[in-house]
């Protein structure tokens, strides 16, 4: 398989109406319970996360850990929901830690 090529993050407008976005060239998945880490691809500015349950994400973090007590200190992941594409900026980020308690199937979409 060919390796994914970095494209603008593109809205698709149709008789006036926002319909989505331009399909993503670089996608990456992961399957995982517990903790798994996306690399973030030189040059990708933005990233669509999507999973098949709830799951938490941090930014350039060691490891993730699903939230399960009050956190008030401002570093709590942050939780993407099931089935919701779940868009986050990228200036400085290297990589991206997720968690999830159960199996989870959870994609990365990266766009210049």
């Amino acid at each position: 398989m060919t390796a994914g090529v970095l494209k603008p993050f593109e809205p698709v407008v149709k008789g006036g109406q926002y319909m989505g976005y331009a399909r993503p060239r670089y996608v990456n998945s992961l399957s995982f319970t517990g903790h798994e880490e996306f690399t973030v691809p030189a040059g990708a500015k933005l990233v669509v996360l999507t999973g098949t349950i709830d799951f938490y994400v941090m930014f350039n973090a060691l490891d993730t850990a699903a939230v399960a007590t009050d956190i008030t200190d401002g570093s709590a992941s942050t939780l993407v929901p099931a089935g919701k594409r779940t868009l986050f900026a990228l200036d400085g980020i290297e990589y991206i830690s997720v968690a999830a308690a159960a199996g989870c199937i959870a994609t990365a979409e990266f766009f210049k």
